[in-house]
């Protein structure tokens, strides 16, 4: 298993951890009309993320062990994320989709980094993933507008 798939694997959990946090301090942050609805919306959205964040770290505790798993080195990853997609936007929903997508190309790169062991069971994780993340999309397209 190559370290580039190591790399962009690692880069997936960052990134749904990133996510979910942006997602969940948006949840707290809910103001004006239509607050209710945003406050579901997010909150819909980032415990979702939960199980996603769950699935790729057992992956990469399988195919490369559990020790790779650095809770720092991985919020570090989140926050290089967080301040290169500029998440902060006029609009709460348009800086998460930005999130969102980057998230899917991380996940795409992670797809195309396959190179053997465990690569089915990888790909099923991953095209999963990034299939929610499409509806997460489309719904942050709908709020944004």
């Amino acid at each position: 298993m190559s370290a580039n798939r190591k790399s962009s694997l690692l880069d997936v959990w960052a990134s749904l951890r990133a996510l979910h946090h942006v997602f969940w301090t948006l949840h707290w942050q809910a103001e004006g009309d239509p607050a209710y609805g945003d406050h579901l919306l997010y909150e819909r959205l980032y415990k979702a993320r939960v199980e996603e964040i769950d699935r790729v770290a057992e992956l990469i505790a399988a195919l490369f062990g559990a020790e790779t798993l650095d809770p720092v080195a991985s919020w570090d990853r989140a926050g290089v994320l967080l301040h290169a997609k500029g998440w902060r936007t006029a609009h709460p929903a348009e800086g998460a989709l930005r999130m969102v997508e980057a998230t899917i190309a991380a996940i795409d790169l992670a797809d195309g980094a396959n190179d053997g062991r465990h690569a089915l069971a990888a790909n099923n994780v991953l095209a999963g993933i990034a299939d929610n993340l499409n509806n997460a999309a489309y719904l942050l397209q709908q709020r944004a507008k």
